[in-house]
């Protein structure tokens, strides 16, 4: 299911300095996919462009939990090359729940 193995693992370490993708925009698309292990029945895959969306995300493991992070994505659908550009586009801000 992850589509990415060799250059981000799916199962990644969690702490301050780690990062993940949770999501991402095909150029000519205009929707937001989430690359998400498991999907609540409740949220679909896609985001569709200018539709600010919050998500919440929270690490569990055997012995501990995290506190919970929400996000919010907003996206005007147009498409760059290259990060730095895209800033201007897709933003992505933690918000309080």
């Amino acid at each position: 299911m992850w589509i990415w193995p060799t250059l981000l693992p799916q199962y990644l370490t969690v702490g301050p300095d780690e990062r993940s993708t949770f999501c991402c925009i095909i150029e000519n698309s205009k929707t937001i996919d989430l690359k998400l292990y498991v999907v609540p029945m409740n949220l679909p895959r896609q985001i569709i462009f200018n539709n600010p969306t919050k998500l919440t995300f929270k690490a569990v493991s055997d012995i501990a939990e995290s506190n919970e992070l929400t996000l919010e994505l907003a996206w005007d659908g147009k498409w760059e090359q290259g990060f730095i550009e895209m800033k201007n586009h897709m933003i992505i801000k933690e918000v309080s729940a």
